[in-house]
């Protein structure tokens, strides 16, 4: 029996996906943050701003056990206590409710 596609998929195919679908909404724009040793521990994979809000988004795939770290779980809860958006989607789906 054949996997389904959401199997084969990665955690950077899921990522592009989203990412391609949130710049061709009106108002957004949205970027990759590259894992770099002088950056920020937990930064949320997409960063951007839609419609005069902060958004950040972390990426996890559907079937991921471990779930966020503690660094990008924190991360999360400051941009919200800071008047941004932050959330956590595990699919496609999820972005689209987020953004609706």
């Amino acid at each position: 029996m054949a996997s389904c596609d959401i199997d084969a998929m990665t955690e950077a195919d899921l990522t592009a996906k989203i990412r391609t679908y949130l710049n061709d909404l009106d108002e957004s724009f949205f970027y990759k943050a590259r894992g770099d040793p002088r950056q920020r521990k937990g930064l949320p994979d997409l960063i951007g701003c839609y419609r005069g809000h902060f958004v950040g988004l972390e990426v996890k795939l559907p079937n991921n056990k471990r779930g966020v770290t503690k660094y990008q779980r924190e991360t999360l809860l400051q941009i919200k206590r800071a008047g941004g958006k932050a959330f956590v989607v595990r699919s496609l789906a999820d972005v689209k409710r987020v953004f609706k």
